[in-house]
Parts: C-alpha cells; sequence; structure tokens
C-alpha cells in the first residue's frame, strides 16, 4: 500500500505494537512533506515510555514546520530518564538545535521548562554560548529563571568558552553565583570573567592533590588564560604531576625560552600517548624547542616516528636552514607548504562567501555533516574528532582567517 502510494502511516501512530508505530514513523520520514494531519498523532506518540518510538520522531523534525517542530520537541525533551541512554539525548539535540540557533527566547523557554535530559541542557547552553557577546544578556535571564538547569548550564557556557583568556561577565553574574549554589563551573567561569578571588580558589584546586583529577585540569586551563602571579613557576612544578603533564604542557605554550621546552621534553616520556601526542605538537612550533627536540633524536633517546610528516612541514615553516638540514639528515628531504596564487585565489573566494548574513542563513545540518565527513577525522572539537590537526574547541573557529591560514 506504501509503495503505491495510499497508505495513510499516521493513521497507525496509535497502534498498541511498538514495531508497527516505529515503521509507520519510518514511513513518514520518506515523505516530501507531512500533513497538518500527522501532527497530533506525532505529539501524542512523543509521550510514548517506547525510548525507539521517540528515536523515531526526534528523525522526523527537520522535516516539520517551526511550529510543529516546538511542539513536538517539547515532548520528547521531557523524557529525563533516558539522560544515560547512548542515543536519545544527543538525537533530540540534532532535531532541535535549529530552534536553539534561532536565539527565540520565548522558544527556549518553552523547551528549557520542560527540558528534563542534563545532556541536553548543557548542550542548549553551550550553543547559545558560542555567539556569546551576542546572547550574554539572554543566556542570564534563562539561567537566573531556571535555577535547576544551573549546573549544566553554566557547563554549558564554559564548553564554549574553553581556550578563551577574558570575557564580559555575564549580566547578574553575582546572582548568578547566589544560585549557583557551589556549581563546580562558578570559578572557572569567574576566572574568565576577571573575579581574583575565583583565581585564588583556582589556584587551591589544581594545588590539591587529592582534589579531582578532572577539576585540576580544568582550573590549570582556567589559570593558564589568566594573568594569576608566577603561573610559569606554578606549571613547571605541576608538569611532573601526572595527573596535570597534558595540560601544563598546553599552558606552557604561551612561553617561548628554552626552560619551558626543556621541562616539557624531560617530562615527556611520563605523558599518557594522547599527551605525549599534543606535546610534540607544541615543541614543534618555536625553533629553540625544535632544537632541543632534534638533540633527543639524535641521541637516539626519541624514536624518529614520534614526529609525523605534519610535524616536518611545521618544522619547515618556522625558516631555520640549520634547523632543516639537521631534519633531512634524519627523515630526508621536505618539501615547504607553497602558498601558491591558486591557493591565495581560493582562499579569496571562500572569504567572500563566508558575510555575515551567508552564515546567518546557513544551514547547519549539512554544515555538520559536511564538518563529519571531511573535518572531524582529523581535528576535535568538543572532545570528538581524530587528533591529527589542531584542537579546535577553543581556538579562533568563529574567525575565518584562522581556519584559512
Amino acid at each position: 500500500l506504501h509503495a503505491a502510494g495510499v497508505s495513510q502511516p499516521e493513521m497507525l501512530l496509535r497502534d498498541s505494537r511498538e514495531s508497527i508505530r516505529v515503521q509507520a514513523l519510518y514511513l513518514l520520514r520518506e515523505k516530501e512533506n507531512l500533513s497538518a494531519n500527522a501532527i497530533p498523532g506525532l505529539v501524542e506518540a512523543a509521550h510514548s515510555d517506547s525510548v525507539r518510538v521517540r528515536l523515531a520522531i526526534a528523525s522526523l523534525l527537520p522535516k516539520l514546520d517551526i511550529a510543529s517542530q516546538i511542539l513536538v520537541g517539547e515532548e520528547l525533551v521531557g523524557h529525563g530518564a533516558d539522560s544515560n541512554d547512548h542515543n536519545y539525548p544527543l538525537m533530540v539535540w540534532y532535531g532541535v538545535e535549529p530552534l536553539i540557533g534561532m536565539g527565540d527566547e520565548t522558544i527556549l523557554r518553552r523547551l528549557l521548562g520542560r527540558c528534563s535530559i542534563l545532556e541536553l541542557n548543557r548542550l542548549i547552553f553551550r550553543r547559545l554560548a558560542e555567539d556569546y557577546d551576542l546572547n550574554r544578556s539572554l543566556i542570564s535571564r534563562l539561567l537566573l529563571s531556571f535555577p535547576r538547569h544551573m549546573p549544566q548550564g553554566l557547563a554549558g557556557v564554559a564548553d564554549a568558552l574553553e581556550g578563551v583568556a577574558r570575557a564580559d561577565p555575564l549580566p547578574g553574574w553575582s546572582a548568578i553565583v547566589d544560585k549557583a549554589n557551589g556549581t563546580a563551573y562558578v570559578n572557572q567561569l569567574g576566572a574568565l570573567f576577571g573575579d581574583g578571588a575565583s583565581l585564588n580558589v583556582l589556584f587551591e584546586i589544581a594545588n590539591n592533590e587529592k582534589a579531582d583529577p578532572d577539576a585540576r585540569r580544568r582550573a590549570v586551563r582556567s589559570l593558564a588564560g589568566s594573568e594569576f602571579p608566577d603561573l610559569k613557576t606554578h606549571l613547571l612544578r605541576w608538569i611532573d604531576d601526572s595527573q596535570l603533564s597534558g595540560v601544563c604542557a598546553e599552558a606552557l605554550a604561551r612561553y617561548s625560552d628554552t626552560e619551558v621546552g626543556k621541562k616539557m621534553l624531560d617530562r615527556w616520556a611520563y605523558m599518557k600517548p594522547v599527551e605525549q601526542a599534543a606535546t610534540i605538537d607544541i615543541l614543534v612550533t618555536r625553533a629553540s624547542w625544535a632544537e632541543l627536540l632534534l638533540d633527543k633524536l639524535e641521541s637516539n633517546r626519541f624514536t624518529p616516528e614520534i614526529l609525523t610528516p605534519v610535524h616536518l612541514r611545521q618544522l619547515s615553516q618556522l625558516g631555520r636552514k640549520e634547523l632543516m638540514d639537521r631534519v633531512s639528515a634524519i627523515w630526508g628531504e621536505v618539501n615547504p607548504i607553497i602558498n601558491s596564487d591558486e591557493t591565495e585565489k581560493l582562499k579569496k573566494k571562500i572569504r567572500n562567501l563566508a558575510t555575515s548574513e551567508s552564515l546567518r542563513n546557513a544551514d547547519l545540518g549539512a554544515g555538520r555533516l559536511l564538518y563529519t565527513q571531511r573535518c572531524a577525522s582529523c581535528h576535535r572539537l568538543y572532545g570528538e574528532g581524530g587528533q591529527v590537526g589542531p584542537d579546535l574547541t577553543g581556538s579562533s573557529r568563529n574567525e575565518i582567517d584562522y581556519l584559512l591560514e
């Protein structure tokens, strides 16, 4: 009947059998346009105790008009029992994300008023904070209006601002702190907003070997973007702590003296593999550190395999002939990266296409799919993806020149 085009799958959404309801939703997904008659059935089905049914409904959200997305989305976000389900929180998020990106306070209040999925709360505030300067006041109003979302909301804001050295505080920050009731991310954001008391608290957390390791690492990252007194001295001491080695190496990248490079190399063998790779990424960015690294390689204390072709190209960009002579003696000739006329023309074309207006009207879902297909195998974003290229989470990823260069 469906193949003949005469079936009405929306009539099956009230069937008592789960498999029939799921199949009906799959058939609806194949339709180019859903009739208004299907919406009440979808809203009712979104009440279902069956996570399979609700996952199928979530996959339909992009096909609905905005008003219907809100009606169905309100029902889907209210199933807090599925917060720990492997697929459900993200599936619902992909469905409602375009609504969040609109920045409409009425829609956001409707969704947050019903939302009881912890991860979804974090993702909503993270998405808003990605346009932090634009949405600062909106974020504050939502946090103060929904204090039960405060822990996940502040976590999402902190995620979005990771790698930012300084930001203007959220309006009403003192009121938010009062309602946050000791939420873990208050001090992290307070330091970002220039609160000296928060910096002192973060230092105590980082310096406490009995504190939660994740909290210590977050504290170091926050301190790294600040002007905390004698920070380099503390980082050089903390890098010997196995819990903090990797994050301290990242933080020390802001300094350029030889002492820092030597300390990173001395600690390298005791780091986890992922931290070792990140530290090599850092060491090849400065000629003085690269010389120390080559000393280790030439003395056979490190094996040549720790450097990838990407690292060798980075070394060639330093513009030191004596350095590249040493590199060539170990790996052979390395072809430098050449910015040809064609490359420059392509960059100019992309800059002209990536206007504020075109980005405002961009298809975010298609962009996410393209990123996953073409970029995620090399780059990490919010803890997911490959580790060949730079981590984009805390970078200037909103700046087209950064991405092109």
